[in-house]
Order: structure tokens, then sequence, then C-alpha cells
């Protein structure tokens, strides 16, 4: 997998390499025509790229040197020394040496890049080690000081040097492609803004080095250089080249381009402080309708800081404070519960991964989604709009454990917390303990675990299937057997772990005789019955029988996770 602009790349370099049939269109090509015009159209766009190597042997190789360097006034004998031989790309290789003053690493005499300027540095290394997939093992990595700096790590299933965009995707920086894998050619393709950046601070622009070895595809190559081959020196804008030319059966083009960096100095800046350039409509504050806990009234503002104050300086104006909520539909929420692997919803606050997060949020009485604008303020523009799709007029207003918290600054009571974080927490507990018991069994991670807040069944009903496969699946029935044994029990084989929790907690004395575990049955049955919808189902009556008597999908979950919550206390004190 590799992006699209690549794969472009690949095709309208297989397309340059194609022999014209007509004869006058041959002898435009071996001289390369094709093959330049592709280097400048492809210096001027946003993926670049910085090594290439060809069936057709095409090599490119490209380097960071320093934007003063002497030999970038049109020395390109000189410059064609910075290139190793023709149509490879071999790395800096290392051996040990050892002598009076120890061992320690050294170049080879023959490394490649022996003859390199100080102060100019490949960025790209071709290795190869035989055994491994890919064409005669070749492999290709990226010089560390810009990997490092462009915080990216190679993704073998993207084919990429990668990290994660201000939104929490995927962004490909770095993209290779590999004959041995059915591509046409290997390909390095850098990202034009991150190579900008890289350019920019470093005082250097990209110099790339390329042969052009032109034939017909029935010719045997040669170096015949004989007086009917031409040797003259172009010079172009940027790029400067030598060519050795038989009209009628082949031509050698060696030489190098020199790219400069297209990005200003704002957008650089902006690079280096959000690791991305704006669009120009985000700087458009966006607006959101708020309980204006300084008025008291229902306002707007926007997310811009000088239409709202705080404390400190409220003296000064009259403005609504900056911890004034909004409130929106309880569906903002569904985005993030949707992905699971990009997002992880808590019961008060949001993470998308590597990118953002939300500091706070809360649900009120009405059911509505709750955050301060000052939060909001601080999600990308695309997440602020977002949001302002579901802000809605407050229903309610901020529930007492929120207030107590958040502008009293007082620790929550036991019965301030709310059920799902109770729960989240002890079972957290017991994974940090390794508790011999039980284990987190659930397709996501416990972190993920939160109340539905919509009037989805389905949303209600995932939750419950999590709930489900992390809690009741994650008990070892081997454990509780030896348990029950212990206590002097006895079980049956078909006998499964609710069951068998029942008999040791009434062994225990932690329930009367009759005593069972009806929110861990519950939530089992839950499981078991409650993704049918036919009416007058097993699950169809489980759903009404939540909504009757809670009010709401929310409201139930939450009461299940109270009741689980006493239930584990007990299971674990059986068995401490």
């Amino acid at each position: 997998m590799v992006r699209f602009e690549h794969e472009q790349l690949i095709k309208r370099l297989a397309k340059a390499e194609e022999p014209p049939n007509d004869d006058e269109s041959f002898r435009a090509w071996i001289r390369g025509r094709a093959h330049l015009e592709f280097l400048q159209r492809n210096a001027q766009e946003d993926e670049i790229i910085v090594a290439a190597l060809s069936p057709a042997q095409t090599c490119i190789n490209s380097f960071v040197a320093s934007a003063d360097h002497p030999d970038l006034h049109g020395d390109v004998v000189a410059m064609e020394r910075w290139s190793p031989s023709p149509f490879e790309h071999g790395a800096a290789t290392y051996s040990w040496s050892w002598g009076p003053d120890g061992v320690h690493p050294v170049s080879r005499d023959d490394s490649p890049w022996n003859d390199l300027p100080p102060d100019v540095r490949p960025l790209v290394f071709g290795r190869g080690l035989d055994g491994i997939p890919g064409r005669d093992g070749v492999h290709y990595e990226i010089a560390q000081e810009y990997t490092h700096v462009s915080d990216i790590h190679w993704q073998p299933k993207r084919r990429a040097y990668s990290r994660f965009d201000h939104r929490g995707d995927w962004l490909d920086v770095v993209s290779v492609s590999e004959r041995g894998e059915s591509y046409y050619a290997d390909i390095v393709s850098f990202r034009r803004e991150d190579l900008d950046l890289h350019l920019i601070a470093m005082n250097a622009v990209l110099v790339q080095v390329f042969d052009f070895s032109l034939r017909r595809s029935d010719q045997v190559p040669t170096l015949d250089y004989s007086d009917h081959i031409d040797r003259t020196v172009h010079v172009n804008p940027g790029v400067i080249y030598r060519e050795m030319i038989n009209e009628d059966n082949f031509g050698f083009i060696r030489g190098v381009q020199v790219v400069q960096p297209k990005l200003t100095s704002g957008e650089i800046e902006s690079l280096v402080k959000t690791g991305r350039i704006p669009d120009s409509k985000e700087s458009d504050p966006v607006e959101f309708t708020v309980h204006d806990l300084r008025g008291g009234g229902i306002v707007d503002v926007s997310t811009d800081p000088k239409t709202t104050t705080n404390y400190f300086e409220k003296h000064k104006n009259t403005l609504p404070y900056e911890m004034s909520p909004a409130s929106f539909r309880p569906e903002v929420l569904s985005r993030y519960n949707a992905d699971s692997e990009k997002y992880t919803v808590e019961e008060d606050r949001i993470y998308c991964r590597e990118s953002w997060y939300l500091r706070r949020y809360w649900v009120n009485e009405a059911g509505q989604v709750s955050a301060y604008i000052c939060d909001l303020r601080n999600l990308p523009y695309e997440e602020q709009v977002h949001w302002s799709i579901h802000n809605e007029d407050p229903k309610a207003g901020i529930p007492d454990h929120v207030f107590k918290a958040d502008f009293l600054g007082q620790v929550l009571d036991e019965g301030d917390i709310p059920p799902v974080v109770s729960l989240r927490e002890l079972l957290r507990r017991w994974r940090q303990e390794g508790v011999r018991w039980w284990a987190w069994k659930a397709r996501r991670s416990l972190d993920h675990l939160a109340a539905p807040r919509t009037g989805s069944r389905d949303e209600w009903m995932d939750e419950c299937l999590e709930l489900s496969n992390g809690v009741v699946e994650g008990f070892g029935l081997d454990v509780i057997r030896a348990r029950l044994t212990e206590l002097g029990g006895e079980y049956k084989s078909e006998e499964r772990s609710i069951l068998l929790l029942e008999r040791v907690l009434r062994l225990c004395r932690l329930v009367g005789g009759e005593g069972r575990v009806a929110a861990l049955w519950e939530v089992n049955d839950l499981r078991v019955h409650g993704k049918s919808h036919a009416a007058g189902s097993k699950g169809q009556q489980i759903s009404d029988a939540a909504l009757r008597d809670h009010g709401s999908y929310a409201a139930h979950f939450e009461d299940l996770c109270t009741r689980l919550v006493a239930e584990l206390k007990m299971i674990e004190e059986a068995f401490r």
C-alpha cells in the first residue's frame, strides 16, 4: 500500500521510459527529453522522487547540500562525484578495524559515499541482503537525522515511513516501492512539505543526481566513446547535465537538478508549530451557543479568545467566562465511538491518538453532552466544526459532581463518581495487580468502556457486549473451580463461570442461600439474546424493559455498572 501520488509517479516514469516508434521522436527521446521533463515537472509537485532505480536503467540519487556549496554554481563534473556508480544505490558500508588504539568501526575504502563533501549528505540508502523478500534482497533506509526530526516510523503495511497527522490519521511522509513486490521500479518519494521544512531549517537545497541510459529494447547497452558520440554540457534553470548521444541507437544522460524549497517562511513557521499548513478558512473562529455563567443567559460566543474572559481579567470587561459550557446533542460522540482504534472515549474526556484531546466533557441531566468553550477552542478546526453542528441551547445546568470538581476544587466522594468510571477503575486495578481469577477479554481496550449516550439501541447493545466480553468472559474457569474445591464445593464439567461464582460466594457467606449475582446474569443474557430485534423475542423484551424501568439506555447501563461494581467487590473478597 502506497500513496496515490507515489503510484502516479511510478506510472509517469514508466511512460517516460517507453521508446517511441518513429525515428524523429526516438532521436529526441534518446536525448532524455521525456526524462528531463519528468524531473522538472516533479520538482514543482507536492511529492518528489528522492531515489529511483528502474528496469530501463534510470537512476536518481538525491542529497541535501548546503545552499552555499560552491559546486552548485555550475560544476557538473564535481557534482557527478557525489553519486555512487550509475544504476546503483549502495549504502555507506562500515567494517571493524583493530590496531594499537583498539577496535572501532570505520568506513570501508570502497564506500560509495567516501568522496562526499562534509556539507553534502544522502537522504536514502539502498541496502541488500540475500534471503530476504524483495529484488535481490534490496531495501531502502532513510537518513536517521531525517526520520528523527520528522518523527516518522516505518510501517510495513503502508510501505512508508509515517506518523499521525493533526486528525489522528496516518500520514505517509516517505513512500517506498520495490520491484520485488510487483512495482515497476524502486522509487522512494518524499512528501514535499516535510522535505522543505528540513531544507530551510538546514539552509540547504535538494540535489538530484541522475543517470539515464536510453536505447531501444532490443539493443545491448555500450559505453562506446568513439567520435560519433557527442559530449556537450547543457545548462537549464536548476538542471545541469552532460549527454553522450548516438542518434540512431542510444544516449547516456548524466547530470544534476537543484531543487529549491517551495514554502514561504510563514508556512514553515506554521509547520514547526502545528506540523501542517492550515487551510486559510481555518482562521475563521467557530461560533457556539453557551450558557453564560457570568451573565446568566444564553449567548453566542466564538472560539476567538477575544470573545470570552477569565476570572483574572474579568475586572477589565463584561465578557462571558471561558468556562461557560456549550451543550450538544449526544450524537456528537458517535463519530468517536465508531472508531475505537483512533479515538479513546472516556467518561469525561476524549483522546485522538498522538494528535489532540478534549480535556473535559460531561452529560447533564437532560442527556446533553456539554463542554467548556475554552476546551472546545483547543480542538482542531475540523473538530470544532463537527461539534458546532450538534450545538443546541442547554436544557439543564452543570451537574453537582462537575461543579464540585471544576469550580470548588473538591475531591469527589465515591457517590459522585460516575458508575462506569468506578467499574473501569476497579477492573483496571485488578489488571494492574495481575489477579488470578480474571483478565480483560473484550475487543476494545478497557479505556474505551463508556456509557452509551444516544438513544440508539445498537450503540447500547454494542457497549453491553463489550461489558459482557470484558467482564464475564474474563473470569478464569480453572481458577474458580480450584477455589470452589478449596472451599469444599463441587461442580460439574458443563457448569460455567457465573454459576460457579455464585457457589463460591455462598460458601464464603457473602450472599445468602438463594443469593444471586443478578447483574452478571443480566450482562450474560444481553450477550446471548440482546442482538435480536424481532418483536416478542427475548432480545426485544430485554431492551423494552431497559427503557421502561430506567427511561433511557444510558440510565440502564449506568445502573448495570453500579450493580456490577458491588458484585465484583464481593468476588474479590471471596478470592482474597
